[in-house]
């Protein structure tokens, strides 16, 4: 099966997305009506981090794959599958909304792992555009430092801005 193939499978049959985006905030939603006390929130931080990871990583798949849909194949917006492309980030954000009113992100297992990993494919996907946008030639105009400069100021941009966010 390609990813081709599982996308039209989704598309065809989208109740389980929908289950599963919709099911995700909603889980949160009633873990935050239930443990209003950060003290009780405490004792089902594995859950809460359980919940992070199933919102995030598709989240951050559907992110990138938006991504690379209108920088590198330049799809059109009126294109865009909304299962798949915005359902999965729209559910990410009041996932990660819901969470942090429940406890916040510091006393989550594993949440600095999601950022790092996040920031990791940012940065691949900034070089990958760069490398795609610029012409072998402009690398003789640019001195390699600078790029090099540039590159890691994207990186600590990415990665100190994007959980200031949630």
């Amino acid at each position: 099966m390609t990813l081709r193939e599982l996308f039209q499978y989704a598309t065809n049959n989208p109740v389980y997305l929908y289950y599963f985006f919709v099911g995700i905030p909603a889980f949160c939603f009633l873990i935050l009506i239930l443990f209003q006390n950060p003290n009780n929130a405490l004792k089902i931080k594995w859950v809460l981090s359980g919940l992070c990871f199933l919102a995030v990583v598709p989240g951050i798949f559907a992110l990138t794959l938006n991504i690379y849909y209108f920088l590198f194949e330049r799809q059109s917006i009126l294109d865009i599958n909304l299962f798949l492309q915005v359902l999965p980030i729209l559910s990410m954000a009041l996932s990660l909304y819901l969470i942090k009113r429940i406890l916040p992100f510091d006393y989550i297992p594993g949440f600095e792992k999601l950022s790092q990993i996040s920031t990791i494919i940012f940065g691949i996907m900034a070089i990958m555009w760069i490398i795609d946008r610029t012409h072998i030639m402009a690398f003789a105009f640019i001195p390699f430092s600078y790029i090099i400069i540039g590159f890691l100021a994207l990186l600590l941009l990415v990665r100190y801005v994007l959980p200031k966010l949630f």
